[in-house]
């Protein structure tokens, strides 16, 4: 295959003088612009994405940042380097472009250092008006803090230990493949009745009897049930007493 050659043509995409990278045909491929030291600092390619490079960052645990766009200019993916930081990652995710413009989806971190955050992991997902709806913490052992932040929410209880706070109604917390994790759920016992309630998805292959088996591997101690998984998993349900679980048995949901 014929290597891309550098053209002097001229590139719509950008005023620039500089020659861009053409490919084999002929076509624009991309254009790379250097600082006087050498250094790449902007980058255009054919698909309309860009590329910055920024270098000298104060106020941050990080010096460095290179940050990819998208075509409608938003940012997609980062990394940042130097200081206190270790290759600390950041990507963004959107929904369908309405009118030229598109809306947040989701921010996921990974690699973040202990002078930005309590947590070495996270992951934030919107709704279409921009509202964060949930946020995944995760700290340097692997055990979650997952939070919602409207109602009807599906919340899938990730590998590791969670600590799970739904904050509204309707909320369903999947727990049909639980792995070793030692969960908790802080909210679920406030919302049993009414049409608003809260779900706990189960396993129906670990509870074939479906609540009364659930029952059988359930204890409850004080005002808290903590419900066995198998496989050395569980979840402890605050709040939620024998009695309570009793008189709520459409609360459990076996698939």
């Amino acid at each position: 295959m014929e290597a891309p050659s550098v053209a002097a043509s001229a590139d719509p995409r950008n005023p620039f003088a500089e020659p861009a990278v053409d490919d084999a045909s002929g076509a624009f491929e991309s254009k790379t612009l250097f600082n006087s030291a050498g250094a790449p600092e902007n980058a255009y390619y054919a698909d309309g994405t860009t590329e910055d490079w920024y270098t000298g960052i104060t106020g941050a645990p990080y010096t460095s940042a290179t940050v990819k766009y998208d075509a409608l200019g938003d940012p997609t993916a980062a990394l940042y380097t130097g200081g206190s930081t270790t290759d600390m990652t950041e990507a963004w995710t959107y929904y369908a472009p309405v009118g030229g413009a598109e809306a947040l989806s989701s921010i996921q971190l990974t690699n973040v250092p202990p002078a930005f955050a309590s947590y070495v992991s996270a992951y934030f997902i919107f709704d279409p008006s921009g509202a964060l709806e949930e946020s995944v913490g995760t700290n340097s052992a692997g055990n979650s803090n997952t939070n919602g932040y409207e109602n009807n929410l599906l919340i899938p209880c990730v590998t590791g230990n969670d600590w799970i706070t739904g904050g509204g109604t309707g909320e369903t917390f999947v727990l049909t493949n639980p792995g070793t994790g030692i969960d908790a759920i802080t909210d679920f016992a406030s919302n049993l009745t009414g049409a608003g309630h809260d779900t706990l998805e189960l396993s129906a292959s670990q509870f074939s009897g479906g609540f009364s088996s659930m029952m059988a591997a359930t204890t409850f101690s004080g005002s808290n049930a903590t419900i066995n998984l198998g496989g050395g998993a569980s979840v402890t349900l605050l709040g939620l007493t024998e009695a309570l679980a009793n008189a709520n048995p459409g609360d459990f949901k076996f698939v």
